[in-house]
């Protein structure tokens, strides 16, 4: 019987690379002051954690895409085939912080000249 041990590269570090999305994604707004020059450098980090690398992390995508490599291999070995929880949750959170920012985009452009003088009493 082999041990689990022999088997560790084809594990990717999910886990660290979730802990440094949770760490460095966008999750709120710089000074907590709500402008559309707050939008751009949250978008600038989703794109990179999507698409690029953020401060020498690969992406969201290339780590996807590694793990979907290495299930394929889990698989070939007759190993257990890993969900990577971790890494689909960070995946979901990329969207939703997508969305979420989309919102706020939205919603920084608005003028707010609609809600002059409808206050009720």
């Amino acid at each position: 019987m082999f041990s689990c041990l022999c088997f560790l590269p084809f594990n990717p570090p999910v886990t660290p690379e979730s802990r440094f999305f949770l760490k460095r994604a966008p999750f709120t707004v710089s000074g907590g002051d709500l402008r559309l020059e707050a939008v751009r450098p949250a978008y600038a980090v989703l794109d990179a954690f999507h698409h690029g690398s953020v401060d020498g992390h690969a992406s969201v995508t290339a780590i996807i895409e590694e793990s979907r490599q290495l299930q394929e291999l889990q698989d070939l070995f007759e190993l257990y085939i890993s969900d990577y929880l971790m890494l689909q949750r960070c995946s979901e959170e990329l969207l939703y912080l997508k969305s979420l920012w989309d919102t706020v985009s939205a919603a920084a452009q608005l003028p707010c000249t609609c809600w002059q003088g409808q206050a009720r009493s």
